[in-house]
C-alpha cells in the first residue's frame, strides 16, 4: 500500500516538474499604428531606385491567428505632382502565436496607388494690363488594387499597450512590375495585449 503511494507520489511530482506550453497570447480586437516603409523595385524601366513611405496601419482582429490588415502610406522620392499614396488591403495569418517572444505571420493581400494634387487659382499680367484668372482645381484618382502582395510579418509585444512589427513583402503587378517592400511599424492595441 506505502509503495503505491509512493508511486502516485513520484508521478505526480514528475508531471508537474515537466514544464508548461505557454498560453496564447491574447490581442486586442482593434490595434491603430503607423507604419515606416522602403520600396525597391527589382524590375523597372524608369523611377528612381528606392521610394520611402509613411503612414496609418489598423488592424482587425478576427481571431486569435487570424487578421485583416489596412495601410495607406504617403510616398515620396517619387517625381510626381501632388501626393502619391500606396494603399493596401491584405489578410494576416499567425503562424506561431505565444505569450512570450515573437509572432511570425504569414500575409497575403492586394495593393494599388492612389493620387491627390491641388493646383491654386493663379493669376497672370498679360502684355495690355489685363489679367487672366485661371481657377484653382483639385483632383483625386484611385487606381485599382491590381497588384499582389504576399511576405512575412514578425511581431513583438512591448508592455501592455504597444506592438512593433518589421514586414517584408514582395508586390506584383501594375504598382511596379516586381518590388520589395519592407516596413517597420508601431501598433497600439486598443483594450491592450493579455
Amino acid at each position: 500500500m506505502q509503495r503505491r503511494w509512493f508511486t502516485s507520489f513520484a508521478v505526480a511530482g514528475i508531471l508537474s516538474a515537466t514544464p508548461a506550453r505557454a498560453q496564447d497570447l491574447r490581442t486586442p480586437r482593434l490595434e491603430i499604428g503607423a507604419t515606416f516603409s522602403g520600396i525597391v523595385p527589382l524590375v523597372t524601366t524608369d523611377g528612381p531606385g528606392i521610394v520611402g513611405g509613411v503612414g496609418p496601419r489598423v488592424t482587425v482582429n478576427v481571431s486569435p491567428r487570424f487578421a485583416l490588415e489596412g495601410l495607406a502610406d504617403v510616398l515620396g522620392g517619387l517625381e510626381s505632382y501632388g501626393t502619391t499614396v500606396l494603399y493596401q488591403s491584405q489578410l494576416k495569418y499567425a503562424v506561431r502565436k505565444a505569450r512570450e517572444g515573437p509572432v511570425l505571420s504569414f500575409t497575403v493581400g492586394a495593393a494599388g496607388l492612389a493620387w491627390y494634387n491641388r493646383v491654386h487659382e493663379t493669376r497672370v499680367t498679360r502684355p495690355d494690363r489685363s489679367i487672366a484668372v485661371y481657377p484653382g482645381s483639385r483632383r483625386f484618382r484611385v487606381n485599382p488594387p491590381y497588384t499582389f502582395s504576399a511576405g512575412l510579418a514578425r511581431e513583438q509585444v512591448f508592455g501592455r499597450h504597444t506592438s512593433s512589427c518589421l514586414a517584408v513583402q514582395g508586390y506584383v503587378g501594375e504598382l511596379g512590375g516586381v518590388a520589395l517592400r519592407a516596413s517597420l511599424g508601431l501598433s497600439f492595441g486598443i483594450g491592450g495585449y493579455r
